[in-house]
């Protein structure tokens, strides 16, 4: 192509006038009815034929323009069939072609009535690959998105319905949504929806060319997710009386792995061997990849003595199905009481006192408490404590005797300083004696001497309190609060009696 040439003779280019004629008068009749149409187009002056094609518009919108139509000998008679609905002002337009130039027809006048439409309703899920199937039941909170769909036609197959469709379940509105270019309606985003028997139905709002309509409902059910119920204690044994606290955690595998969840919640109602004694709420806890888990946790102090059978009941709700766990075991013992006899009891340095201690047992108790030198604290030093019997099965007395121990003589004495005053004394007295005399008594330093250094080896023995070789001072006096721990065999029960030892 010259570009040159196109530029410089552009205007020089002229095209035969035409004129387009629309031979139908006022046109009436309802959507999808055919309507005949004749159409023509002739040169304004001189002969010839145009050739090419004529649209229909309607002067509503692009979409709104139902047809094109091929001249034939420079005409066309034509049954049309999807005018739109409505009442607006149909022409013609010629297009051109080589020779003749465009032109559109004088208005014709037309009204439309809408025709019956079709709605037909329908549930997908959606597969892990991404797949769309229809759906007819599921577990709740399992991978599982419902996406409604409506597709609307009408009744004469011509046409795309417009607007906007309603979904309901089971009567109540859920979402609106408008139509594709295909008269489709599709929740591309899906739909969380309850447990229960559902119903779903679409309703087709119509436009100026279809009626409304409403769906046949599409039944669809959602079933409860499964739950699994685990039972535990803290302590698993105790006293009578003692509280124990019971955990219950309802699992279920709804949910896993995804973003967002619902938990189990209702009551959890605990048992022992079939009696019931007591129900907790049931509060969410974690979602993890497994799933969802909500927990429940009662304290009591009500189990009787024994091996108690604990078992737990989740009640269940609208989402989650009851589960039962399986049976733990809770062991409570009969308790047990310590006492002395005596509050206060006194003793000299190196005597023993007693006391009695009388351990009383709850009706069923039958344990036994071992005592030893270890069941004593807060004893005072060089004292130590025994037991008479040294086990107590059931109810029964003991006698702890605490057996002090008196002080020393050299520790009297406080031999090493007390021995060398002596020598000293000694050493006076000699100087007071006449030399003539000393001879006499020569033998004197010699046996004060020996005097000393033995006080100095009196007392031997051990280095408690560090007084080896210079004795021992004994319990020391004062007054001092005794402990006497009584434990069971099994370690479950432990208590302390508390009296006053005065050492003199």
């Amino acid at each position: 192509m010259n570009a040159d040439n196109l530029f410089t003779n552009w205007n020089t280019v002229t095209f035969n006038a035409t004129t387009t004629t629309l031979g139908s008068g006022a046109i009436t009749g309802t959507h999808g009815s055919p309507m005949t149409l004749n159409i023509s187009v002739a040169p304004s002056s001189g002969t010839g034929t145009p050739t090419g094609d004529v649209s229909l518009q309607t002067g509503l919108n692009p979409g709104a323009n139902p047809a094109f139509l091929t001249l034939s000998n420079g005409s066309v008679t034509s049954q049309v069939n999807d005018l739109p609905g409505g009442s607006y002002t149909l022409t013609a337009r010629y297009a051109g072609d080589f020779t003749y130039a465009p032109s559109t027809s004088g208005g014709v006048q037309v009204s439309i009535t809408p025709e019956n439409s079709l709605t037909t309703g329908a549930v997908f899920t959606v597969t892990p690959n991404g797949m769309l199937v229809p759906f007819t039941s599921g577990q709740f909170g399992s991978f599982l998105y419902l996406y409604p769909r409506a597709d609307v036609a009408g009744v004469s197959g011509n046409g795309i319905p417009s607007g906007t469709v309603q979904f309901f379940d089971n009567g109540s509105s859920l979402w609106s949504t408008p139509l594709n270019s295909q008269g489709n309606a599709l929740l591309i985003n899906g739909l969380a929806i309850g447990t229960g028997q559902h119903s779903l139905t679409a309703s087709y709002q119509g436009d100026a060319s279809f009626k409304p309509s409403t769906s046949v409902p599409v039944a669809f059910t959602i079933t409860q997710a499964s739950t699994a119920l685990g039972l535990s204690a803290s302590p698993t044994s105790g006293a009578s009386g003692a509280s124990i606290t019971l955990r219950a955690n309802v699992t279920s595998s709804a949910f896993a792995g995804q973003p967002t969840a619902g938990f189990p919640s209702g009551t959890v109602t605990f048992s022992s061997g079939g009696t019931q004694i007591g129900t907790a709420s049931v509060f969410p806890n974690t979602l993890t990849s497994s799933g969802v888990s909500s927990i429940a946790t009662l304290a009591t102090s009500s189990l009787p003595n024994g091996s108690n059978s604990i078992t737990a009941q989740y009640s269940g709700n609208t989402d989650f199905s009851g589960s039962s766990s399986s049976a733990i075991t809770v062991n409570i013992s009969a308790d047990f009481v310590i006492a002395p006899a005596s509050t206060s009891i006194s003793v000299s340095q190196g005597s023993t006192g007693t006391n009695t201690l009388t351990i009383t047992g709850q009706t069923g108790y039958s344990n036994t408490v071992n005592f030893s030198s270890t069941s004593c604290t807060g004893l005072p030093t060089l004292t130590t404590c025994s037991f008479n019997p040294a086990s107590i099965t059931g109810t029964g007395n003991t006698t702890v005797s605490l057996k002090t121990t008196a002080p020393t003589s050299a520790a009297v004495a406080h031999s090493f300083g007390i021995t060398t005053a002596g020598l000293l004394f000694a050493g006076v007295l000699l100087m007071g004696v006449p030399s003539r005399r000393i001879r006499s008594y020569a033998v004197l330093p010699v046996t004060l001497c020996v005097l000393a250094f033995g006080s100095l080896a009196c007392g031997g023995g051990s280095n408690n309190n560090n007084y080896n070789n210079f004795g021992s001072p004994g319990t020391p006096k004062g007054t001092y609060t005794v402990y006497v721990t009584a434990t069971t065999s099994d370690h479950a029960l432990s208590h302390s009696a508390t009296f006053t030892l005065v050492v003199k």
